[in-house]
């Protein structure tokens, strides 16, 4: 129980260490002005992702400096409270005022209350993660962050390459600090969604909308989030992130900020929201660009607006370099695929990118399917009506069309990158933003006559449409919550000291300081201050020139290949075929997706041939499931 609480407690910890960062950003840039704390805590999130991207290109990532990173945020936010202890609590007094002359009010609080409490619970020891991609990967390069002090190189790794610069992966090692990989999940979505309730909540009421009316919200916010994400990458980060950008160009003008502070505090949030997710990137371009050409197009000093969008562009990639310097260093390219492909096996002519090799049915079929995925019709429907007198830019919303175009545009971008695969778990970190914009907006205008618009009687209706289908689910994930805050408080491991003991002693078998090369089902289990570890994510996907050579030419070839970049020790836990069998591989295959098929087969072949190898290498290790052997070495009866 009492790790449970620690791990509780430290969430509550990095939530209030966003927010004090941020009460600095806005005390340098917005001395004058009073910022909630949801805007406050989003822009210390962006904060922090910049700030990783420092220390892990300086090697300082630890739970030390973690800890000092996030003591130093809660101190400001302290420091901070105390110079606005009036204005705290007049909020206060104000909240109290309503809710005592509202009962229906309380009710609606207290059950945005317990659903939130209930959520973030339920993330601060998660279970239930993706045996491939998160074990296999992702929970690898926060485990090297907090171990050795940066992500460190993965020229082997799809996931390290496409995936993203960093940013999420430092606050995934931020929550690694004081937890275990059970604590993943912690911030993204657990306190992401805290944040998000933060933003939300005040600018509904800003924008007309009643208390209880926004408390609704609130409530749909809370009951219809995202399903469970397949893997820990980023999902809730984007959408606080995208929100909070969205309110600072809203906001931005009754503030009154210079172009260079505007510019600025856009750039902070950009670069946080790029460095989570490179398929976040194009929307984000879309949307800023968007924006900027609306300003220019208004203004009578255009030559600010370009000076604003010069200096953002400017920035935003200047707080990007450090991610993007390691990630040259590890696979071979600045950002993929824009600025190059480094080493994807596509450059060698060995394997085809997602969006090559699918037949027109199947491109017809997927666009289909994706067209009818409310996440991108509903905010297509609200937006046409919300802007159906052909004047976006009236009243101030052209920040607001501006993502929905950006939205509109970047799906079928992502959706051509990706080859069609999954539309939804691609596009949802900003087609999701762009629907509660939407709505916040729709829901908070009123007709002439004081009425409804056409736009919020849609926006409720859809709205509506969306409880109805997530009813069951809503259930079932709120089930699913208890249950990880019961196994927590039980103090349950995601992986026991017992399972993970072989692991360890197979790689106690190489000496210190020797590169491995794994292909395991749980890698993130290593020492990885003891040996340097490549990841072996997806095989033959991503490999250093000349690539890697394919498994149809058989084992030989891949040992000279591996010893030809210094690598003499693989351990393969061939017992499970780490993880990933054939029988997975003929499902993925089965789908019909022309990458999905490529990669099946590399890693099936590329596991035969490890095993080929174990059978004509010295082995120095072999506990009946996990091989480790020499490749430079001859097995003794060969020799």
């Amino acid at each position: 129980m009492l790790g449970y609480l620690k791990g509780f407690t430290w969430g509550i910890c990095i939530l209030i260490s966003f927010t004090g960062w941020g009460g600095l950003i806005k005390t340098a840039l917005l001395p004058r002005r009073r910022i909630d704390f949801g805007m406050k805590a989003a822009w210390g999130m962006a904060f922090a992702t910049i700030s990783g991207g420092i220390m892990n290109l300086a090697g300082v990532v630890s739970k030390e400096s973690i800890t000092i990173f996030t003591g130093a945020g809660i101190a400001l936010f302290a420091l901070f409270s105390i110079i606005d202890y009036k204005g705290i609590i007049s909020d206060v007094r104000i909240a109290a005022k309503a809710l005592s002359k509202n009962k229906a009010l309380i009710i609606i609080v207290f059950g945005v209350l317990l659903l939130a409490a209930v959520q973030y619970a339920g993330f601060v020891n998660f279970y239930n993660f993706n045996q491939h991609d998160d074990y296999h990967g992702y929970f690898v390069y926060p485990e090297k962050m907090i171990q050795t002090g940066t992500m460190g190189d993965d020229p082997f790794s799809e996931r390290r390459l496409v995936s993203s610069l960093g940013g999420q992966v430092f606050l995934q090692a931020m929550e690694l600090a004081k937890t275990g990989p059970s604590g993943f999940r912690m911030i993204d979505p657990g306190i992401a969604m805290l944040i998000l309730a933060g933003l939300l909540f005040p600018w509904s009421r800003a924008r007309g909308m009643k208390a209880g009316a926004a408390g609704l919200f609130l409530l749909f916010l809370f009951f219809f989030p995202e399903k469970n994400p397949s893997n820990i990458t980023a999902h809730t980060t984007p959408v606080v992130l995208f929100l909070s950008i969205l309110r600072t160009l809203e906001g931005s003008r009754g503030w009154d900020m210079k172009p260079f502070a505007r510019g600025v505090l856009i750039a902070i949030q950009a670069a946080g929201l790029c460095s989570l997710k490179m398929n976040i990137i194009p929307p984000c371009v879309i949307f800023l660009g968007m924006f900027h050409a609306f300003e220019f197009s208004r203004s009578v000093n255009r030559k600010n607006v370009v000076f604003e969008a010069a200096l953002t562009a400017t920035l935003t990639a200047a707080c990007l370099f450090p991610w993007m310097l390691s990630l040259k260093h590890s696979s071979g390219t600045l950002l993929f695929p824009l600025l190059g492909k480094g080493y994807h096996g596509s450059v060698y002519g060995l394997l085809e990118m997602p969006y090559q090799g699918i037949s027109i049915g199947l491109w017809l079929k997927s666009m289909l399917i994706a067209a009818t995925n409310a996440y991108i019709f509903i905010p297509v429907i609200v937006g046409f009506i919300l802007f159906r007198d052909g004047r976006p830019i009236r009243g101030g919303r052209e920040a607001l069309f501006s993502l929905f175009v950006a939205c509109v545009v970047s799906y079928p971008i992502v959706f051509f990158s990706v080859g069609g695969f999954a539309p939804m778990y691609y596009t949802l970190s900003f087609t999701f933003p762009t629907l509660l914009a939407l709505m916040v907006h729709a829901l908070s205008e009123r007709s002439d006559s004081g009425g409804r618009t056409h736009a919020s009687i849609a926006a409720i209706i859809l709205a509506a449409f969306l409880v109805g289908c997530s009813w069951n689910q809503f259930f079932m994930r709120y089930q699913d919550y208890m249950r990880n805050v019961v196994s927590g408080i039980r103090n349950r491991p995601l992986i026991s000291s017992e399972r993970a003991a072989p692991y360890l002693s197979a790689q106690r078998s190489v000496p210190p300081g020797a590169v491995i090369f794994e292909r395991l089902d749980i890698p993130f289990v290593l020492d990885f201050r003891r040996n340097p570890v490549y990841v072996v994510d997806w095989p033959g996907t991503v490999s250093p020139p000349p690539g890697i050579p394919s498994y149809k030419e058989g084992p030989e070839p891949l040992a000279k290949y591996l010893l030809s970049k210094k690598i003499k020790y693989i351990m393969y836990s061939y017992g499970n075929e780490a993880g990933y069998h054939e029988d997975y591989a003929k499902e993925r295959s089965s789908l019909g997706y022309s990458w999905n098929t490529q990669t099946a087969m590399n890693t099936i072949g590329f596991q035969k041939n490890l095993s080929a190898l174990g059978k004509t290498r010295e082995k120095i290790f072999d506990d009946g499931s996990i091989l480790v052997i020499d490749i430079s070495r001859k097995a003794a009866l060969l020799k």
